[in-house]
């Protein structure tokens, strides 16, 4: 009996440091951007016009703020601009044309009496008489909400000026922990902007947490706890704070990945013997099992359209990563190069594999074809872990190590823009970008 106890504990701990990648991974939340791309577009944000005499918040450094992040924009700062128009019939055309500017965003704000934002908001092409103005809009909101405003027209920007839908609006979700000298380890399960700004804990306990995952809607958050000494996936609602526990089965609980339609998530369960692909019902809260080997079966995630699932699986000796169809059962290895691929995620359009791939002492981010089978590395070097597509399937998320530190960064699937989050106090492991905005 004690023999099966110690390999059950050996099992549960390998899949552990299977699923994270290695040792506990930590980053901190502050972007900083490395490198941008070239020909980025070149704009300017004047101060917006402030109605009344009051102290409001700074609208228009908060969206230079989020597209100079995003590193396809070139902005002009306050002291290169020398002229603030606020209105069509303010802008001399000459003037930004000298300055190179191809696009100008005006702005105003105002204090309702209700005690609301309001914030109107005007982006103009320079070069185009005919086609001036590219929107108009008006936003109202409670001036503590004044970030959201600011991501809402960053990402009405980029989407207008690169086709592309923003990512700005969109929220992380990741697990921080800190150790206080004579203290246990207090983990908390907290959701941020995507540039890591207003912070907020959802859970904090004295046991680890892990394996954040969202849910289409971006109402909920599936996690795995380790509060009551033992490995249960709960269901949390962002809003309310309330928690529902879905899974609490003896061995392994864990990796949950949520359907397309929100109706069921994926788990890694042990229940039946070694750790497999299980769908929950969020109905029925019935468990349906999708694997069935004597290998280790984890991380899953699904595809767009949730007829099919991704996993890792050792099941060929090492790890690689397979798909595995809903209704026929039928299981195809995706991965041929190299002998550790993990962690695997697809795109919207099911066209690219991303996933993470290790080359001797190297643990690289590796985009996929998945018609063709070529491979392309967003990251040459390193120890790099954990990857996960942005919203908009344009970046990823990754946690990269760099001189003797764990940081959570950005870089675009192109590669151009690379965005890292320095260490500051805590340690931040397994963050998830929201899969829409709130």
């Amino acid at each position: 009996m004690k023999l099966i106890k110690l390999y059950r504990l050996r099992i549960f701990y390998l899949l552990v440091m299977f699923l994270s990648g290695g040792a506990p991974t930590f980053a901190a939340l502050d972007l900083e951007l490395n490198q941008g791309v070239r020909g980025a577009i070149p704009m300017a944000i004047p101060t917006f016009l402030i109605e009344q005499n009051v102290s409001l918040p700074d609208i228009a450094q908060r969206v230079s703020h989020d597209l100079q992040l995003s590193g396809r924009f070139s902005l002009l700062t306050d002291e290169e601009m020398g002229h603030y128009p606020h209105q069509l019939s303010e802008i001399d055309f000459n003037y930004w044309q000298q300055k190179k500017i191809d696009y100008l965003l005006m702005g105003t704000e105002e204090k309702l009496s209700s005690g609301k934002l309001k914030v109107a908001a005007t982006l103009v092409n320079i070069y185009k008489p005919n086609e001036r103005t590219i929107f108009n809009k008006v936003f109202l909101s409670d001036l503590k909400a004044a970030d959201t405003i600011a991501h809402q027209i960053s990402d009405l920007i980029y989407k207008e000026l690169t086709g592309e839908d923003g990512f700005f609006s969109t929220k992380l979700a990741y697990i921080i922990s800190r150790h206080t000298a004579g203290m246990p380890v207090q983990y908390r399960l907290e959701i941020s902007d995507f540039d890591g700004q207003a912070p907020f804990s959802l859970i904090t306990s004295n046991k680890p947490l892990m394996s954040p995952a969202w849910s289409p809607d971006g109402q909920h958050l599936a996690y795995v706890s380790f509060e009551n000494r033992k490995a249960e996936i709960y269901e949390i609602n962002i809003a309310t704070g309330k928690r529902n526990l879905l899974t609490s089965i003896p061995g392994i609980n864990g990796a949950p990945a949520w359907s397309p339609d929100g109706k069921k998530l994926a788990l890694v369960l042990s229940k039946d013997g070694s750790p497999n692909i299980y769908l929950y019902d969020r109905i029925t809260k019935d468990l349906e099992r999708v694997t069935d080997t004597a290998a280790i079966d984890t991380e899953p995630s699904w595809t767009p359209d949730g007829q099919a699932i991704l996993f890792t699986s050792n099941r060929g000796g090492g790890p690689q990563i397979y798909k595995i169809d809903l209704k026929s059962k039928h299981v195809e290895r995706l991965t041929y190069e190299g002998n550790y691929n993990v962690t695997p995620s697809v795109s919207k359009d099911n066209k690219t594999l991303l996933y993470l791939h290790k080359e001797g002492n190297n643990f690289n981010i590796a985009l996929q074809d998945i018609e063709t089978g070529f491979v392309r590395y967003l990251t040459q070097a390193g120890h790099n872990q954990s990857p996960r597509f942005a919203p908009n399937d344009k970046f990823v998320i990754y946690i990269k190590h760099l001189k003797d530190k764990n940081r959570l960064s950005i870089i675009s699937t192109d590669g151009q823009v690379q965005l890292s989050l320095p260490a500051r106090e805590g340690e931040v492991q397994e963050a998830v970008w929201q899969a829409r905005h709130f």
